[in-house]
């Protein structure tokens, strides 16, 4: 008999969870999805809006190469959805996917320029997603950024030779640099070598302390001599990635060790000091950005992971670009993908707690708030007309809000009146509970088996009180974790005829505050309706929203609204007096890391 599990949450954990539990054995296990509010995505959602078919979500929603697993599961679900496995690449594209930082040029940070960042060229056939790609690891990702770095150079002759040498000869060519003229031989290739020879007998070498600082001192040599052959405009860039292979080269590789994680005792800007690189360029305050990090410290080991990986072991291209919303491409395939495989779903279903028994070793009970009484017979989705290149075509999407006309009265009444079924600052109705049970048998209506904790972490101190109460490890992860979510503001800019932003750059981070990244989503607007001649530009902006306090309890409802007055502030510090740049603009919206996150507009 299936097991029967009970998903808390409809975001991409909880979603990838149960694709792979569904693709291990489809009759193995029987699995609802609860889900708050009226669509699937959690913070990735995104809706569209009555009338003109805008796509609203909070963030930029980019995908990159290098996300092996995800456009494995996006691929499968997209040939169940739609019966046809090549129809993914049409939503993925990499043209106009190019990134750019902005430099600044003076310390009032008025004038800058916009450094346009190679991609490296190593996969560039391949697919993200694709059978048999090989594990990654700190050697390979060195040896690609090595071949990247020697692209970028000047044309210099290669010495085959260079494989057939020792250890020790190797050593002996590096120290002997110096003495060979430029343009006779190839330092990068050299540099390739060097890293591959210490990384293969690291174990064995058993280097002393002393020895240690020895084969730094080459690697710096090579740095050095390296920075002979590159283009000077280029040079910020490369600093930054020979600072950041010095460092894994002098932590990792010399002490025989693949642990990203081991760097993580380090905040990211201190550990690029430690190697010789500049803590505010802009490569470094681009990444503090694009993980909404700029408040605060950012482990050296978890960013260079994610980082290098992007920038080194993508398949076909660094970063892709949806050519619809998130929800669109993302999450609409598959929730049909699993529901076409008999994953039910329970819109509408606010979690109110999580309890244990009386031995405390599982979940007993999970409480519910049923927003909506006839949420179970609820079908979120709606049909609009895009053109993704090709001609008009039929779309399924989610909606910024509910479909009312689903909704039978009064709940559409009540439901139009309420604060947002998506606001997790909602004070509970009691009136509204339901609760499912476990079960060691076989379940029935309202029972389960297992549960899948899907929920943010930050949303877990109030709903798993009991669980934290009995398992200090885990109220210890979440407890740190809770406390080190981050708000984020998001704003939309639609632009009128002649009036695009000064950055049109198609991905610019980091970019000028309050809204410190920013992409040109333009080719969005023919998945949109607008009147001939009154858009010509679309342009998504994000940043994490400073706090001046602690959020608020469950209870205060006005907590969201007013994040969105800061966030609406800063759109408008950002567009500037009085719309001078002829922009037009969505109201910002907020989001926290929480369980059913906040969307305003």
């Amino acid at each position: 008999m299936a097991r029967k599990i009970a998903i808390l949450g409809g975001g991409a954990s909880s979603l990838f969870a149960a694709w792979e539990l569904m693709s291990a054995d489809p009759t193995a296990y029987d699995l609802t999805v609860y889900q708050v509010g009226w669509r699937l995505g959690g913070k990735g959602a995104s809706g569209r809006r009555a009338g003109d078919d805008r796509i609203e979500e909070h963030g930029l929603h980019l995908m990159f190469g290098f996300y092996q697993n995800v456009f494995r599961v996006v691929r499968e679900a997209y040939a169940v959805a739609y019966e046809d496995p090549e129809r993914w690449k049409e939503f993925f594209q990499s043209a106009g996917t190019t990134l750019s930082m902005m430099h600044y040029l003076d310390a009032a940070r008025q004038n800058w320029e916009a450094w346009d960042v190679p991609h490296p060229t190593e996969s560039a056939t391949e697919y993200p997603g694709d059978p048999d790609v090989p594990e990654a690891n700190v050697r390979m990702i060195l040896q690609n950024a090595w071949r990247w770095l020697r692209g970028l150079a000047r044309d210099v002759p290669d010495l085959t030779e260079l494989a057939e040498l020792s250890t020790e000869q190797l050593r002996k060519s590096i120290d002997e640099l110096d003495g060979v003229a430029d343009g006779r031989i190839d330092v990068w290739g050299i540099a390739h070598r060097f890293v591959d020879t210490i990384a293969s007998h690291a174990a064995s070498l058993t280097l002393h302390p002393d020895d240690h600082a020895a084969e730094a001192r080459r690697f710096d040599q090579l740095l050095a001599r390296a920075t002979r052959y590159i283009p000077a405009e280029l040079r910020a860039l490369v600093d930054f990635v020979m600072a950041v292979t010095r460092g894994l080269f002098v932590d990792l590789v010399l002490r025989g060790s693949e642990n990203w994680f081991d760097l993580d005792e380090y905040d990211f800007r201190a550990w690029i000091t430690r190697h010789g690189g500049d803590p505010a360029s802009p490569v470094v305050e681009g990444l503090y950005d694009a993980v909404f990090s700029s408040y605060s410290e950012l482990g050296a080991g978890s960013i260079l992971q994610a980082a290098m990986k992007a920038g080194f072991l993508f398949r076909g291209s660094a970063i892709y670009k949806m050519q619809a919303g998130m929800g669109d491409t993302i999450f609409t395939p598959l929730y049909l993908a699993l529901r076409a495989r008999g994953v039910k779903f329970k819109f509408f279903h606010r979690v109110v707690g999580v309890t244990t028994g009386p031995d405390a070793q599982a979940v007993e009970s999970i409480v519910f708030e049923r927003q909506v009484a006839d949420a179970d017979a609820y079908d979120p989705l709606h049909v609009v007309e895009v053109d993704l290149g090709g001609g008009p075509r039929q779309l399924s999407c989610w909606p910024s809000e509910p479909l009312w006309d689903r909704i039978a009265e009064p709940e559409r009444t009540r439901g139009r009146s309420a604060p947002s079924l998506e606001n997790y600052w909602t004070p509970p109705d009691l009136a509204r509970r339901v609760t499912l049970r476990r079960v060691d048998g076989v379940a029935g209506d309202g029972e389960f088996n297992d549960v899948i904790l899907g929920i943010s972490v930050a949303a877990l101190p109030d709903l798993c009180a009991p669980l934290l109460e009995v398992d200090p490890r885990f109220a210890t992860h979440v407890e740190y974790l809770a406390k080190a979510t981050t708000a984020t503001q998001a704003m939309q800019l639609w632009t009128v005829p002649g009036k695009l932003p000064v950055q049109s750059n198609p991905l610019v981070v980091p970019n000028g505050d309050p809204y410190d990244t920013i992409a040109n989503m333009s080719h969005l607007l023919r998945a949109e309706r607008h009147p001939a001649g009154t858009v010509d530009g679309l342009f998504y902006l994000c940043s994490a929203l400073l706090e001046s306090s602690p959020p608020s309890s469950r209870a205060d409802e006005g907590y969201p609204r007013s994040l969105l007055d800061v966030a609406t502030a800063n759109g408008r510090e950002w567009v500037g007096p009085a719309g001078s740049t002829g922009r037009r603009c969505t109201t910002p919206r907020i989001a926290r890391a929480r369980s059913g996150s906040p969307r305003s507009t």
